[in-house]
């Protein structure tokens, strides 16, 4: 029998949480569809020779900025781009990875489903148009609940959204037999979701207190120079770290630091309580459904202090932290599974595949 074609398309500037999603997503969807991706260059250096790749030109960053208040111009250079050089009949269903309102009315094909991996945030002045885009889907898969909800307030269509949870392989992770010795912030050093800025200020007030807790900063992005300018000497940068060693960092990790102004299910979080880290995150809509019942510490304040105050109270009560640290295993083992996301996930595809039969 001829396995269905699947395209999937990312629009992704660089590497992130939904890029590994992909690849995660991609190695259990190949057995049942005959997948191809459409991306960016870099989308093959980390898909390889798994499934066919082939590149997407992205409209220029500059004019993305400057044209943010009219679709037009992108839109018909998609439409363009996509009659010239692509045929997308050859598939049974699209999804698309990362939401672009042009991208998505450019492409005419359907079905068409959006993965949403991050809170929608946007202006409230895009409502209508926001709305109006993603009702023409036949699938929105949200990574957290606190997305579809957000979708819902902007007038979105609650059926067309469906809530599927980031999730990992525990067997993959390791738990580590000893707490690692370094407060640790993984993520892409960017204020503009990230606020690495936030990290800096709990290690700048940590030494000027004389605390002996040590602090690390892993990734790259367009902060690193000026953090670097500003740091103390207990905050170390590692700049960008291949997948292959992130085993190590968890396992030098005593604490998951996260700072972010918003953000989806993040696999960082999702590894490090697989690894036995625990999680002190902003609590805001992922971190908000992954941190539950003593599995982690959420703040509700962009606030130096109160992080530090929470990180040195879990490093001083030792009892604590061993039992956060076993309850955090056993989520990601019950809840938070990759089986129970490609399940579900592949449930969605293959409704999307039957619809396209339907008359």
């Amino acid at each position: 029998m001829t396995r269905p074609r699947l395209l999937i398309i990312s629009s992704a500037k660089n590497f992130g949480g939904g890029e590994a999603y992909l690849r995660k997503i991609v190695d259990e969807l190949r057995s049942d569809y005959v997948v191809t991706i459409l991306g960016p260059r870099f989308i093959k250096n980390f898909i390889g020779d798994r499934v066919e790749t082939l590149w997407l030109p992205l409209f220029p960053t500059f004019f993305d900025r400057l044209l943010r208040r009219t679709h037009r111009l992108k839109r018909l250079y998609y439409r363009l781009l996509i009659g010239c050089f692509y045929n997308f009949d050859r598939y049974d269903a699209i999804n698309i990875q990362w939401f672009d309102g042009a991208l998505i009315e450019a492409i005419r094909k359907r079905p068409l489903m959006l993965t949403l991996h991050v809170d929608f945030i946007i202006s409230r002045d895009y409502d209508t148009y926001v709305a109006r885009v993603l009702n023409s889907l036949d699938k929105i898969i949200c990574v957290s609940g606190e997305a579809k909800k957000q979708l819902v307030k902007r007038g979105v269509n609650s059926t067309k959204c469906i809530v599927i949870h980031n999730g990992v392989d525990p067997a993959s992770f390791k738990y580590n037999g000893q707490p690692g010795q370094y407060v640790t912030w993984i993520g892409r050093v960017e204020k503009a979701q990230k606020n690495p800025d936030l990290f800096l200020q709990i290690a700048q007030l940590a030494y000027k207190q004389g605390s002996p807790l040590r602090f690390r900063m892993v990734g790259d992005g367009n902060r690193l120079g000026e953090i670097n300018k500003k740091r103390s000497p207990n905050l170390a940068l590692l700049g960008s770290q291949k997948p292959q060693a992130m085993a190590k960092i968890y396992r030098q990790a005593s604490v998951l630091c996260m700072t972010s102004f918003y953000e989806g299910l993040p696999f960082v979080a999702l590894e490090a309580m697989a690894c036995g880290v625990p999680v002190i995150s902003t609590a805001v809509s992922g971190p908000n459904e992954l941190l539950t019942d003593g599995t982690g510490i959420l703040i509700t304040q962009f606030d130096a202090k109160k992080f530090l105050t929470e990180i040195s109270s879990l490093a001083r009560d030792t009892s604590r932290y061993e039992h956060m640290r076993e309850k955090a295993r056993k989520r990601i083992e019950k809840d938070f599974s990759i089986n129970n996301t490609v399940q579900q996930t592949l449930a969605v595809y293959h409704d999307l595949v039957q619809q396209k039969d339907l008359p």
